[in-house]
């Protein structure tokens, strides 16, 4: 939800309580007062970055959607070789304070995951009218207005401290997973996002820059759309880090 700011200031008192308060609460008769305050503070973290800001776009949207769509290849009979697509919940961390990386909870049970073992690639498809933005700005889920992102690569198991850190990043915002079956080998993975396309608001045309955010752009200067997608490496999205060549630990387990 996106709360529209007042340029009245707030005469209520903000004290250290209510300065801890986030953007995303309520009102109760308990919050009342809290919740005049929360009008008055800056809710950034759940604006939608400027549209000709692809990766800060990108990291929005999965930070904001809980689930994604998965899309592998799938190795059963009779749609073997055909893509497959499944839905898993996701999270790259608390609300507002995302790390850029989608981490899921899976399980070799899952026919998704079985696939995977084959073949490591796959898409992750994630968008805004999975949450209220686009039914609130009454954006079609199809519209490049409705921001949607779609990331390729492998999906890679993480172990040791990058596990506590999607531990933490799942459970916090799924917190039925904590009661799971423990006996269906449950274990952390990452999509290592090495290309992804991301659909947002444009009012002129593609950029052909190749600026400061390090975006790539594949046949921008064609483009004279009012709205456009943009592939780009995953360099700008994960925190300007190169694309990572790293092997499908997945692949290990049987």
């Amino acid at each position: 939800m996106i709360i529209a700011h007042t340029n009245k200031r707030s005469h209520v008192k903000r004290d250290t309580l209510e300065m801890k308060l986030t953007c995303n609460m309520a009102p109760t008769a308990s919050l009342a007062l809290a919740f005049v305050v929360l009008l008055a503070l800056p809710c950034d973290h759940y604006k939608i970055p400027p549209h000709e800001e692809v990766a800060r776009v990108a990291r929005f949207v999965a930070n904001q959607c809980d689930w994604a769509s998965m899309a592998t290849i799938s190795t059963r009979d009779p749609v073997k070789g055909q893509p497959f697509s499944n839905a898993f919940s996701v999270s790259d961390g608390p609300v507002g304070y995302g790390t850029g990386v989608p981490y899921m909870y899976l399980t070799n049970m899952e026919i998704s995951v079985q696939d995977l073992q084959v073949n490591p690639q796959a898409s992750l498809s994630m968008s805004l009218a999975q949450t209220d933005f686009c039914k609130n700005q009454s954006y079609d889920p199809q519209s490049p207005l409705c921001a949607h992102i779609i990331f390729s690569g492998t999906v890679l198991e993480v172990n040791g401290t990058e596990a506590e850190v999607a531990k933490k990043s799942l459970f916090g915002r799924h917190p039925e997973m904590v009661d799971w079956p423990a006996d269906h080998g449950w274990f952390f993975a990452k999509m290592n996002i090495t290309q992804r396309t991301t659909s947002r608001p444009h009012p002129t045309r593609a950029s052909t820059d190749d600026n400061a955010s390090l975006i790539r752009s594949h046949g921008a200067e064609a483009s004279e759309r009012s709205h456009s997608l943009n592939l780009v490496c995953c360099r700008d999205f994960q925190s300007h880090h190169p694309c990572s060549n790293q092997s499908l630990l997945l692949q290990t387990r049987k």
